[in-house]
């Protein structure tokens, strides 16, 4: 099977740019196997972790704050709060000022991806915590837990500095809101907090008050997610935004242990199978995106970790199918067949087709379905140099 050693990159890329490339959910189990393969003498993984331990802006990381250097506070909202704008709408050029924006599908404006939203911040610090945590898990580096444990507190806890548990103010429209539903799907990367938590839960630097005060800021966010307008809309879109809403909410519930709350997120998973994907396996809120291969990827992604999570709750998502035969399997089996070259991708696509972005999908199908064809697919297909995906499922 195909592996990417980044160390030739070291100087050009960090591990904001392999962590937050895809999200997966991680189970008791799937850790447990990954650090066993890793302390049994697995390469892969040990040269994974070598390239982590050995980037310079890792090592060199500062905390970042929503409520520190601040370049746009939303109206209404303060320095606290969380704000983004909309990555795909633009200043409408035939009216004064550009306003209101207007929508380009799948083109990101400058605007929306600068400094002056707090999105890139949010994802360097998590995507940090997340590699911070991951060295300690697997190699037990003190400095390592120390330091993630240091960011989670910045950017959740200290008063000076954390985040309001809330996202009223996610990806606003200028001259149409000042943050809409479609937000809320930039905090589905807290399932990547959620399984830091869990891999430092063994360092001393990740104190009683530490969890305690998570647990407070996690559950307040599902609160918000399931009483305001905004999280409501979020959770009835019909496309990827839907079933990343349920699995993020999925994820809060468990870890907070609200089992009955988990067992509603389960019951919805269930019935989006049916809503999203079709017999075929096709899912055609995605097919007419302009970036229909990433966003077909990126919804499975949403199935693939609302079922990792389900399973331990002893539900199986991976294999369950509808009465027409719909389901995560069949989806996984249509991408493959264009990954693996057997058909063309005659969808609307405005970036270059890359098969590769499917590895870390069937990763996680062949150890949950238990098929070798995923592995065997795999094979065939260039490396993809996601990092959390070769740790944990391959």
């Amino acid at each position: 099977m195909k592996t990417v050693s980044l160390k030739k990159e070291q100087s050009q890329m960090n591990s904001s740019e392999i962590f937050a490339r895809q999200v997966f959910a991680l189970s008791p189990a799937i850790l447990e196997r990954a650090y066993s393969a890793y302390h049994k003498g697995d390469q892969i993984r040990s040269d994974i972790l070598e390239d982590v331990a050995g980037f310079k802006r890792l090592r060199d990381y500062q905390p970042e704050s929503v409520a520190i250097d601040k370049l746009t506070i939303p109206p209404g909202g303060g320095i606290h709060d969380y704000y983004s704008q909309a990555p795909y709408w633009f200043p409408d050029p035939a009216l004064p000022g550009g306003l209101p924006y207007i929508r380009k599908d799948g083109e990101f404006n400058p605007e929306a991806v600068s400094e002056s939203s707090d999105h890139k911040k949010m994802n360097r610090m998590i995507s940090n915590i997340y590699a911070f945590s991951v060295l300690f898990f697997f190699t037990r580096n003190d400095d390592a837990a120390a330091k993630a444990a240091e960011l989670l507190r910045h950017w959740f806890l200290n008063p000076g500095t954390a985040m309001n548990p809330h996202l009223n103010f996610g990806q606003a429209i200028p001259g149409i809101n000042t943050g809409r539903d479609a937000g809320i799907i930039e905090t589905h990367i807290f399932i990547q907090v959620i399984d830091a938590m869990t891999m430092l839960k063994d360092s001393s630097h990740w104190t009683a008050s530490d969890k305690d005060g998570m647990k407070s800021w996690m559950t307040s966010y599902l609160d918000w997610l399931r009483q305001s307008k905004i999280g409501h809309d979020e959770k009835n879109a019909p496309n990827n935004h839907g079933i990343w809403y349920i699995a993020l909410a999925m994820k809060l519930a468990a870890w907070c242990r609200l089992d009955a709350i988990v067992e509603e997120y389960i019951a919805q998973a269930r019935a989006r199978i049916s809503i999203q994907i079709c017999a075929d396996g096709s899912i055609p809120e995605e097919l007419k995106r302009t970036q229909s291969w990433g966003y077909s990827i990126f919804c499975i992604s949403a199935f693939l970790a609302a079922a990792t999570i389900a399973q331990e709750y002893g539900a199986d998502l991976f294999n369950y199918q509808t009465g027409d035969g719909a389901g995560i399997r069949r989806s996984v089996d249509f991408l493959s067949g264009f990954a693996s070259g057997v058909k063309p991708w005659t969808f609307p696509e405005i970036y270059a087709f890359a098969p590769e972005k499917l590895n870390p999908v069937l990763y996680i199908a062949a150890l949950n379905c238990r098929d070798d064809k995923y592995l065997h697919i795999l094979e065939a297909l260039p490396a993809y140099d996601d990092m959390a995906g070769t740790l944990f499922f391959r």
